[in-house]
């Protein structure tokens, strides 16, 4: 595999979509699917995985559940890159909290650190071709959050936008602290749960 400065240097329109994305460049060649470990308890997520970027998925909404460690995040990249690096369409990836900071963010013209205004962060969120939403359940759940997810996830399910989660919770878990919408959402696309031990720990072994 070429180094992302290999082809960064080459395709001055991939680094663009890089760099818009989100994605964090240093997980170019260690968070991909093609070099993902489906040991005992993932075989089922990494194929659902593999079924998403193929075209062969039978939703537009996939969800990976699993402790920290899991590699839930490792599919979710996995995904991403390969859009990118395929040219399927813009992607966006965010940390849920870092999506609800940003947001919020939006609002303040003052902000030094504001890159978008709230309107355009929203729309972006709204029409990116694909949307990747990492760590979901980890912001504290508000009445203000709950809704800018909602409006966000609401209309990806209507427009069968392609979107993936990861997350500590299942769907039950997020409707019994208040998010029954977003769980109902999830709940009918794809939920994969990563039942396995630190996936962390199995990389370093095999190194």
């Amino acid at each position: 595999m070429s180094s992302f400065e290999e082809i960064a240097a080459s395709n001055e329109r991939f680094q663009r979509r890089i760099e818009w994305s989100g994605v964090p460049v240093a997980t170019f060649t260690t968070h991909r699917l093609s070099n993902f470990i489906p040991r005992a308890g993932a075989e089922k997520a990494y194929q659902a995985a593999l079924d998403f970027v193929s075209g062969k998925a039978p939703h537009h909404f996939i969800t990976f559940v699993g402790e920290p460690g899991s590699g839930k995040t490792h599919l979710a990249l996995g995904i991403a890159w390969h859009f990118l690096e395929n040219d399927m369409g813009l992607v966006k990836y965010y940390q849920a909290e870092a999506l609800l900071d940003d947001l919020r963010r939006g609002y303040n013209e003052s902000d030094p650190e504001r890159q978008y205004t709230f309107d355009q962060l929203l729309k972006w969120l709204k029409t990116v071709d694909l949307l990747v939403i990492d760590d979901l359940g980890v912001e504290k759940p508000t009445e203000w959050s709950a809704t800018k997810l909602d409006m966000i996830i609401d209309y990806r399910y209507l427009n069968q936008s392609k979107t993936v989660f990861t997350t500590n919770l299942t769907p039950g878990a997020l409707a019994s602290r208040g998010e029954q919408r977003l769980a109902s959402r999830l709940r009918e696309g794809a939920v994969e749960t990563l039942k396995c031990g630190d996936y962390r720990k199995i990389k370093a072994l095999l190194k």
